[in-house]
């Protein structure tokens, strides 16, 4: 089974798993882990997940490239069963969730990481100037 895990400083990841459910509905196979708040470990919640998943594939994303919570589970980087993106976002999740079913699921997931840094845009640019980012869509 594939399992999604959030992770990030604060509450962001709460609120990626929020935002991603009103889009798309209740999702069972995702769990998140808001570090550095109400006094947790976040090591040891990490550490326990790991543990607890040992039989499931995991796809984590985490905010911040270097940042901590990315740093913990690069700890991890070995095990044949996790699979770890930085620089989370709501795009990126979507389009990940909406493919894990599918038999070339990771092949896919590197598509999609590629292609994520085109969603970033500086709008006014790109209206103004008439660039091209947005047919990429």
């Amino acid at each position: 089974m594939i399992k999604v895990i959030l992770a990030s400083h604060g509450y962001y990841s709460k609120g990626m798993l929020s935002s991603l459910e009103i889009i798309m509905g209740k999702q069972n196979n995702i769990s998140t882990i808001c570090g550095y708040v109400d006094d947790n470990n976040v090591e040891e919640e990490i550490d326990k997940l790991i543990k607890e998943n040992k039989d499931n594939e995991l796809i984590v994303f985490t905010d911040l490239l270097g940042g901590s919570v990315n740093n913990i589970f690069l700890k991890y980087i070995n095990n044949k069963n996790l699979h770890l993106i930085a620089g989370a976002n709501l795009a990126v999740l979507i389009e990940i969730v909406n493919i894990i079913d599918q038999e070339d699921v990771w092949e896919r997931i590197k598509e999609i990481v590629n292609k994520a840094g085109k969603s970033i845009v500086l709008c006014d640019e790109e209206l103004i100037y008439g660039c091209s980012a947005l047919s990429d869509f």
